[in-house]
């Protein structure tokens, strides 16, 4: 079995995100460890990778974290830095991206699409 997830067996075709990826997590700037300890309580076992440690590295985070977390600003906008660090994981995996904005109100993540973020990102 492949480390690739797939679609139904009469249109498969492989994802961009390895399944084995999903465990590795990057965390934007601003996510609260209320936030992560949720996600944990949630999804089980992930490696949690920020900003900070990943620039020590020559790779992109979207190379080798299938899974995005991150705050968005004042009225649901995106700040420049959030947006350059999501804009990989959108172009990389398209509609497919698992980018997921933490509510703090609601206590929970929302998935979000390459249509919310295009939107939404600074012009």
């Amino acid at each position: 079995m492949s480390t690739t997830d797939t679609a139904d067996k009469l249109n498969a075709k492989l994802l961009p995100i390895p399944t084995a990826q999903r465990l590795d997590v990057f965390v934007c700037d601003g996510v609260p460890d209320e936030a992560l300890a949720r996600w944990q309580s949630q999804a089980g076992a992930s490696a949690f990778h920020r900003p900070v440690d990943c620039h020590r590295s020559a790779s992109s985070p979207a190379s080798f974290c299938g899974i995005v977390l991150f705050v968005s600003g004042a009225q649901g906008c995106l700040d420049f830095s959030t947006s350059a660090m999501l804009k990989p994981f959108y172009a990389r995996a398209g509609s497919e991206t698992n980018a997921f904005e933490w509510q703090p109100i609601e206590k929970n993540f929302v998935r979000r699409g390459q249509d919310w973020f295009n939107e939404r990102r600074p012009k």
